[in-house]
């Protein structure tokens, strides 16, 4: 069964088993150099203690890299189902009727005006924004949908997504 977390049983266990060993060569190492004067026995006792700590750091690093794997899975996962979610909305816009995709239908922020012409003569716009937002995007972009955008990039990156121009 997967929980909802990016970890399975065995990285929580594998997690635990190494903390509590290298808490427990901590507390050992920190006990028996504690209890002698003799600098050659404390030092015995501290590179025990030191090799706990080793243990833990090295449980934390695997419990780390077996999130960082599965994240890494979701993104991939996710990039698919956006791909596919963008490749049904651009076939739905091909079988809207003619000029539907001329943007005019975008919500404007008050005070904006028309779309700029592009390079090819026709009027359209280039690149959208709104605020709140930290990318520019394509009008037919998924991430503006239903949102009150203005033209230009806002002094802002492109998204990732739709990858405008």
């Amino acid at each position: 069964m997967r929980t909802a977390g990016p970890w399975r049983a065995g990285d929580r266990r594998t997690f635990a088993w190494t903390t509590g060993l290298g808490l427990a060569g901590l507390v050992i190492g920190y006990w028996g150099a504690s209890g002698t004067v003799a600098q050659s026995t404390q030092l015995r006792w501290t590179a025990l203690a030191v090799a706990g700590v080793a243990v833990a750091g090295l449980g934390n690093a695997v419990w780390l890299a077996a999130a960082a794997r599965d994240v890494r899975a979701r993104r991939g996962q996710m990039s698919v189902r956006l791909s596919m979610a963008l490749a049904g909305a651009e076939k739905s816009a091909q079988l809207a009727p003619p000029g539907a995709r001329d943007y005019a239908h975008l919500p404007r922020a008050e005070g904006q005006g028309a779309a700029a012409s592009t390079a090819g003569g026709g009027s359209g716009v280039g690149v959208v924004t709104a605020e709140g937002m930290t990318h520019y995007h394509r009008p037919d972009c998924l991430m503006v949908v239903g949102k009150t955008v203005r033209e230009g990039t806002g002094r802002k990156r492109p998204c990732p997504i739709c990858r405008p121009g």
